[in-house]
């Protein structure tokens, strides 16, 4: 089999909906999982294969009734027999960290923001597609539930506009070398501090930069709780591992050293 024909039989499978981004880029993905938006031909094949997803995709709008369409996390053939929902968090991280640490820096040197500045904005949404015929199932801490999908009316978070993800969102050396780390947790299973050090202070960098209001306003209180879980993405990126520890000194000394 030549490569362009091996390329051609792997076989691309939603498992997520991100309903407050639209993706028209390709740099959010491996071999193995990426995120997608409806230019892409791997979702228009998904569609082609599924009716149902059609539909499910079809019944989604925003908190105004405008028609959207929503993003796919996809996962290819090649990803068979492996791990899945801490890999797709951690995936997720990844992507969060590629494109909206990046947005905040330019909107922090432009004054003017082009971009997700929050985390929420891929936000994996609660209900999916089951293997059951017209079945929706969502699965989280606060709910297992079944539903029809006829009676499905999808919304976008009214919390984050929706945005067009491009090419000049992504940081692409960065995602890249991210991947290869989260190759080597979930796909070889090589279980090392590196990537596991570095992939658990994404996803407290992830919850760091979510939309910080747990009321009608955000208050001093949810700053606080923002500055802490940074702190914590720094002590865990700084761990030396083993029955060692991190501090402040260790935190301040790695700054400095990557400030140079």
């Amino acid at each position: 089999m030549s490569k362009t024909e091996a390329i051609t039989a792997v076989t691309w499978r939603p498992i997520a909906v991100l309903p407050s981004v639209d993706v028209h880029t390709t740099r959010l993905g491996g071999a193995h999982i990426a995120l997608i938006g409806s230019t892409d031909s791997r979702y228009r094949t998904c569609i082609e294969t599924n009716q149902h997803l059609k539909g499910f995709l079809d019944s989604f709008t925003g908190s105004h009734g405008e028609a959207i369409r929503p993003s796919l996390i996809v996962i290819s053939s090649e990803y068979e027999g492996k791990p899945l929902s801490h890999a797709i968090a951690s995936f997720r991280d990844i992507v969060v960290a590629s494109v909206v640490l990046d947005v905040r820096v330019v909107s922090v040197l432009s004054h003017n923001n082009r971009g997700p500045f929050y985390s929420s904005s891929f936000d994996n949404y609660p209900w999916m597609i089951s293997d059951r015929e017209d079945r929706l199932h969502a699965i989280t801490p606060a709910l297992s539930a079944i539903h029809r999908l006829k009676d499905f009316r999808g919304l976008a978070s009214p919390a984050v506009p929706i945005h067009r993800i491009d090419n000049g969102h992504v940081h692409e050396g960065l995602f890249k070398g991210l991947y290869r780390l989260w190759e080597r947790q979930f796909i070889d299973e090589q279980d090392e501090w590196e990537p596991r050090s570095i992939l658990r202070s994404l996803n407290m960098a992830t919850a760091a930069m979510q939309v910080p209001t747990t009321s009608i306003v955000e208050t001093l209180f949810d700053w606080g709780r923002v500055i802490a879980l940074w702190v914590s993405a720094f002590e865990i990126l700084v761990h030396p591992g083993g029955s060692e520890r991190a501090d402040e000194a260790k935190v301040l000394k790695r700054d400095r050293v990557a400030s140079r």
